[in-house]
């Protein structure tokens, strides 16, 4: 990984804990404080955690 793509997830990170910590919502996604994903590695945890969350609330709701 680059420094620039090193320096870019750090970004996000440091967006995504502010967004917690400012009450959730706050800090809708913007070209700004989107962080950059290189196509070389994977997508941020959590990422694919939200995404994995909102597909299994689907799978429980589906199935009761």
């Amino acid at each position: 990984m680059t420094k620039i793509e090193t320096l870019r997830v750090a970004q996000g990170y440091i967006t995504y804990l502010s967004s917690i910590l400012a009450g959730g919502d706050s800090y809708p996604p913007t070209v700004d404080n989107t962080p950059y994903t290189s196509p070389a590695y994977p997508p941020p945890a959590w990422q694919s955690n939200k995404i994995s969350r909102q597909g299994k609330r689907s799978d429980v709701t589906k199935t009761s």
